[in-house]
């Protein structure tokens, strides 16, 4: 049972037929294993500063409506602009924009440290979500490198170890607002910018390509018009399927409820039960 079997396919390389530690070393390697250490270097302060993201804004004077503004409009736009950063990842490399705009992210988390005011805030979290864009061609990288009969044991692996990971980051994140108050969740999010550059410039010396062939760069306004028209009448032939309309609707619901509950839960903690 240890070792498992490799068999040669004609069009899709390796197939395994593996157990236990076996796929674990199959697993841990190449970009799977490069994109594990980097996203362990930045997931766990995800919960130390996103997880406190309404008491920093708070801190900062923002109302309960402005605070909703400022972290439910980040959000509308970056699911705008995640249909494009597919096709851009596609045209001009998956690696290529995952770096960059990692890299952009941490300049974003510096920035957010030092906000004087909720407004300057709510705009870094704007510029955040704009570069959170190339989202898809990071996640096509890590789908790209798991061999096609593991994904499923590859993706759970992967992200039990990431979530494991990242336990200690709301931990980590009260620690630091009991202890330094609003300095503490700005030392969080310098610590957070910080790790995604350090994450950037690692993908850049470590993480492989996985398109293959040479990315072909036209114009992004070109490929922005091009995703725009592929996904309208898919997302219409979606919507007048009554089951996947179902399924939508529902988990438009329970995402809605989620960010509600999970927005003002920690205002509720601190302001209202005193914690």
């Amino acid at each position: 049972m240890g070792r498992g079997v490799k068999r040669l396919l004609p069009q899709n390389g390796y197939e395994y037929h593996s157990t236990g530690l076996h796929t674990i070393r199959i697993l841990l390697r190449g970009n799977f294993l490069v994109m594990l250490i980097g996203y362990c270097i930045a997931v766990p302060l995800i919960g130390t500063t996103i997880a406190y993201l309404p008491l920093y804004l708070d801190g900062l004077g923002a109302t309960p409506l402005i605070i909703g503004l400022a972290i439910g409009f980040p959000e509308f736009i970056a699911l705008i602009l995640r249909i494009p950063g597919g096709y851009i990842g596609d045209a001009y490399g998956r690696k290529y924009l995952t770096v960059r705009m990692n890299f952009v992210l941490g300049i974003v988390g510096v920035f957010i440290a030092f906000s004087p005011s909720w407004e300057v805030l709510l705009i870094l979290q704007v510029v955040r979500a704009m570069a959170g864009f190339y989202m898809p061609a990071e996640y096509a990288l890590l789908a790209d490198s798991i061999p096609e009969r593991l994904r499923s044991s590859g993706y759970g692996l992967f992200w039990t170890i990431v979530g494991a990971v990242g336990l200690g980051g709301p931990i980590l994140g009260g620690l630091l607002y009991e202890s330094l108050g609003l300095n503490g969740l700005r030392t969080g999010w310098l610590i957070f910018g910080s790790a995604d550059m350090i994450k950037a410039v690692y993908y850049q010396f470590f993480l492989r390509e996985t398109l293959p062939s040479k990315p072909d760069k036209t114009s992004v306004w070109h490929i922005i018009a091009t995703s725009y028209r592929d996904a309208a009448p898919r997302l219409v032939s979606i919507l007048r399927n009554r089951s996947l309309s179902v399924v939508v609707a529902l988990g438009m619901l329970g995402i809605a409820i989620n960010a509600l509950s999970s927005t003002y839960l920690i205002l509720y903690f601190t302001r209202v039960l005193g914690f």
